[in-house]
């Protein structure tokens, strides 16, 4: 993938000091640091006013002068002076309508570079060496000079140690003398010292600054007599002085000659780092005479082949750098460039002494004497074998991503920026059937069906010139007409010069797209039996329950009369078919609602103990019945006294495995005790075991225990009865709760059932407190009540139950009687019916808060009792909720909530 780079005008001036940016109209827009020190250009002058084009010759006048110049070398001169003349090329930069100009200078002399005060920190630091031969080329340096200058290269450090020798024998000070000559004595004060000296302030000395008399007064102290003289350096005024001090102990005095080494301090500088340049530099240097021998390479040079410079010394390069497999092409370029005396640059393969193969990046520059004769070359060679290596491993990368991309089972292609194709894949073969020639210049549109056209147009491609990327499914016709879902991602791939397009990626997702059809169809079908299936448990629930409240409740009210035994008998029998329906419907709706995750979980505190002694109460009397124990033997005593959770669920589990116990046993008894099986300072998990001596279980039925309608075997059932729902919706419960159950069972001996629970411990703040109702004829006494209800029965059980307590009952038989009799006369409450003829209960709430304006509590009683029954009767606007069949304890304790 290709990568764009940004730099700020700090970067971009470090590579390219000598720039310039011109707009359209010729203007400057921006201009490297150094060139303006050659050359004071201004932002918004016109270029032409500054500089002219002597090479090639060209006339500025118009942006397309310069444009036309591009990947040409150019030679700009400035209008203000022959010299500062700069060397380089012109680029045009297409995105900002822009043309750059970078370059380097092209001065006559060394006086010229200081004149113009640049110095080494001026140039690129990638190319100080090219634009000091240029200085070198203009100066017209001669063969003997250059040799000369590499010497000095080579011995630089030690030279520019060494100070110029003054005359011993100056005795006088010479009052025209520029430098400072001073006369002091032993005591550092000074005698004599010429105008020169005077100017001397503060004097900077081995990295502290001193007054003027301070500072002789220690030079004085340091001298030794026996040392006739003493050199050192001071600074003083920004000026560089070398101090030859000369001790004359017969006359008392000492003689002080300054002098101004500036200058030379600066070209030590230049020449430290054009040393350091030229011999340290990583990369290879060679100089040869015209005839292409070497007179000289530095020490990069001798690392990177491992040839030393004594044993190249008057060889030509190719003689022993050149192998079998360096181009000659190569080659005979160089040498016709070399003989041309041109400059040039190319890549070329040799080989070091060990016989490594190494790549080289070299660039060639001819040098000329004062008479334009060439006298020698200097080349620089950059090692790029890594960069080569790197290119090979591309290139290798590049024919495996080919092949990747030609045998990938996505189409990959590319389109410009109005949708014509460019490339694309030979899997547009096998997923559109079209061959690569049938498609190629070709709109995508040309392959859709006309409805995507338009989206095409307003939607893909503006999103793409946009957000530079798009994602979404397109339509395409197969050449034989079936239509094609493909899922594309495409990005946009901008590059500077060149053409943006579109690089797309697609897949055939048509087998997919129809299979979520088909599913949609099968949710849709699925999500119908859902709701067909919750409307038939619904009604079911409703009209079973409806004449179960009517049996249940007048067996209460038959049971409150004088029966004799038999009586009795028959009502027992009565109540306990009644009850065992109940429990089969109430097993058929948890099992609904837990299949749907639908049913929720207290979390409140409660009392492990008296959870578990109410479930034996519940259950005792059916133990009686049979002659069997129903015994606690355990409670552990670390059982913490309140456990936060859901009670009513666990006293549903236990009831449910409790009556299983009692159920399947004969003979014996049935035991529950509880333990703590872990426990941390927040948490309790306990174990609640539930043991009967019962018929025991077959082990390949202890693992089909917990499946819906799973009963042992068909004597079994027809003996004990049962729906086989219990323990399917216990351990649904039990899971629900983070809990886990385990059945240990044998044949003839009994059924030991395992639960647990972690539990949060609480504490008695936790355990939400009920107030006590006194259900007492006092309570209800001369209230009246509405009974709203299409079921006769079940009005008259309501009637009978609160008449019992003295309260005045009104009967109608559906919700428009009921706002009728509400206009027209006062009550207390009313028990409102859900389902009933001409109005529901629901409507006739809201006519009672909305129209007649009524606040009157209005408690629903309704069989519905499918979950969000409740919440439905409260967002209705009544203010509490029972379901049938009711007990009649609960039945007058919300009733006596609400009247008082």
């Amino acid at each position: 993938m290709a990568r764009s780079f940004s730099f700020d005008e700090e970067q971009f001036n470090r590579f390219f000091p000598f720039y310039v940016l011109i707009d359209k109209d010729l203007k400057i827009v921006n201009s490297g640091m150094s060139l303006k020190k050659i050359v004071p250009i201004e932002n918004g002058a016109l270029f032409n006013q500054f500089f002219s084009i002597p090479r090639p010759l060209t006339e500025i006048e118009t942006f397309k002068d310069l444009v036309a110049l591009k990947n040409q070398l150019v030679v700009l001169s400035p209008c203000s002076s022959e010299k500062g003349m700069m060397r380089g090329q012109f680029e045009y930069l297409k995105n900002t309508n822009e043309i750059l100009f970078v370059g380097s200078p092209w001065l006559d002399s060394m006086e010229a570079v200081i004149e113009n005060n640049l110095v080494i920190d001026d140039f690129a630091i990638q190319d100080p060496l090219i634009d000091l031969l240029h200085v070198l080329k203009t100066v017209e340096i001669t063969n003997e000079e250059l040799r000369e200058l590499v010497s000095i290269i080579s011995n630089q450090k030690n030279d520019l140690k060494k100070l110029s020798k003054e005359y011993y024998n100056i005795a006088l000070f010479p009052t025209q003398n520029p430098d400072p000559n001073i006369r002091i004595n032993y005591k550092g004060e000074i005698i004599q010292n010429n105008p020169a000296a005077s100017n001397l302030d503060f004097i900077e000395y081995e990295g502290s600054n001193y007054r003027i008399d301070l500072f002789f007064k220690l030079l004085a102290s340091g001298i030794d007599k026996s040392v006739k003289r003493k050199s050192f350096e001071i600074r003083s005024n920004e000026v560089d002085y070398s101090l030859d001090c000369v001790a004359m102990p017969d006359e008392g005095y000492i003689n002080i000659y300054g002098r101004d080494i500036t200058e030379q301090k600066i070209n030590q500088k230049e020449l430290e780092k054009l040393s350091l340049i030229v011999q340290e530099t990583i990369n290879a240097v060679i100089i040869t005479d015209s005839n292409g021998k070497i007179n000289w390479v530095n020490r990069a040079f001798e690392e990177l082949t491992g040839y030393k410079l004594n044993e190249v010394l008057g060889k030509t390069p190719g003689a022993f750098l050149q192998g079998e497999e360096t181009n000659s092409e190569i080659v005979d370029y160089m040498r016709s460039e070399i003989r041309d005396s041109k400059p040039f640059t190319c890549e070329v393969l040799n080989y070091k002494k060990s016989g490594e193969r190494y790549w080289l990046r070299i660039n060639g520059q001819p040098i000329f004497d004062k008479n334009g004769k060439m006298t020698n070359y200097f080349a620089i060679e950059e090692d790029i074998t890594k960069i080569k290596n790197i290119q090979h491993q591309i290139e290798q990368s590049e024919k495996k991503y080919r092949d990747v991309i030609d045998h990938t089972l996505a189409i990959v292609t590319t389109h410009d920026l109005e949708g014509r194709l460019l490339t694309v894949n030979p899997m547009v073969k096998k997923m559109f059937g079209y061959d690569e020639d049938e498609v190629l210049d070709r709109r995508l549109i040309d392959f859709m069906p006309e409805d995507d056209k338009i989206m095409f147009y307003d939607e893909y491609l503006t999103k793409i010139k946009q957000e530079k990327e798009a994602t979404g499914i397109f339509r395409i016709l197969h050449k034989n007409g079936d239509i094609v879902y493909s899922l594309y991602n495409n990005y946009l791939k901008e590059e500077p010069g060149k053409d943006p397009y579109v690089i797309g990626f697609s897949v055939d997702i048509t087998t997919r797209i129809l299979a979520e059809k088909e599913l949609k169809l099968a949710k849709k079908k699925t999500e119908e039996l859902a709701r067909s299936k919750h409307n038939f448990l619904a009604n079911m629930s409703h009209e079973i329950r409806t004449p179960m409240n009517a049996i249940m409740g007048m067996s209460r009210q038959l049971k409150k009369t004088s029966l004799n035994d038999e009586q009795q008998s028959y009502l027992y029998n009565i109540s306990t078919a009644s009850e065992n329906l109940l429990v089969i419907i109430n097993d058929i709706l948890d099992l609904s609602k837990l299949e749907a995750n639908k049913l929720s979980f207290e979390k409140i505190g409660f009392k492990p103990k008296l959870v578990i002694d109410n479930a034996l109460k519940v259950m005792n009397y059916k133990a009686e019945e049979k002659g069997i124990k129903l015994t606690n033997n355990f409670y552990d005593t670390k059982l913490s006294p309140v456990l936060i959770g859901d009670p009513y669920r666990i006293n549903q589990i236990l009831l449910n495995i409790i009556s299983n116990a009692i159920k399947f046993t004969e003979v014996g008894s049935v035991d529950i005790s509880c333990k703590v099986l872990k426990e941390t300072d927040n948490v309790q998990e306990i174990e609640i075991k539930i043991t009967d001596t019962g018929v025991g279980m077959d082990s390949l039925f202890l693992e089909k225990l917990f499946e819906k309608f799973t009963q042992e075997y068909g004597a079994k059932s027809k003996n004990f009865g049962g729906t086989g729902l219990g323990m399917a919706i216990t351990k649904s419960l039990i899971n629900n709760m983070g809990g886990a159950i385990f059945v240990e069972s044998e044949k003839n001996k009994g059924t030991t059932v395992f639960i647990s629970f972690p539990l949060d411990k609480g504490t008695e703040l936790d355990i939400e407190g009920k107030d006590n109702v006194v259900t007492t004829s006092t309570n209800l006494k001369g209230k009246k009540i509405l009974v709203v209800d299409d079921n006769i029965m079940n009005r008259m059980i309501a009637a009978l139950i609160l008449k019992e307590f003295k309260v005045e009952v009104s009967e109608v038989g559906d919700g428009e009687e009921a706002v009728n009799y509400l206009k027209e006369n006062q009550c207390d409450l009313v028990l409102m019916d859900i389902q009933m003829p001409v109005l529901n209960g629901y409507k006739a709430t809201e006519i009672i808060r909305e129209e007649l304006k009524l606040d009157l509590p209005v408690i629903a009683l309704t069989a519905n009792v499918i979950e969000g029954e409740r919440e439905k009767c409260i967002i209705a606007g009544m203010n509490d909720y029972l379901s049938k069949p009711f007990e009649e304890e609960e039945f007058i304790r919300v009733i006596c909530n609400w009247v008082e």
